[in-house]
């Protein structure tokens, strides 16, 4: 079982880099704009140039942000391993 967990923490983990990079990358792509269509409309703002640009930018910072937690849980769960109680 905690074998499992293990690998599921790093799992965890790769896939907030993963996310966290992608979101930084996409912002700025129009692979993005239904996406962020859908924001501006589930919450009812309208959707302009300077609305849109603002949702990008906060969406680059929010990927960083989601790739730092992926570092956090990466280095805790492989921590957890190094510890003299034998976690793994």
């Amino acid at each position: 079982m905690k074998k499992h967990l293990y690998f599921w923490l790093l799992l965890v983990g790769l896939g907030h880099i993963i996310l966290g990079v992608l979101f930084v990358v996409i912002a700025k792509t129009p692979l993005i704009t239904p996406y962020l269509e859908n924001i501006h409309n589930l919450f009812y703002v309208k959707y302009d140039n300077a609305n849109d640009q603002l949702l990008r930018t906060i969406l680059k910072l929010f990927g960083a942000t989601i790739s730092s937690w992926g570092d956090v849980v990466l280095s805790d769960s492989t921590s957890l391993c190094e510890t003299p109680r034998k976690f793994c």
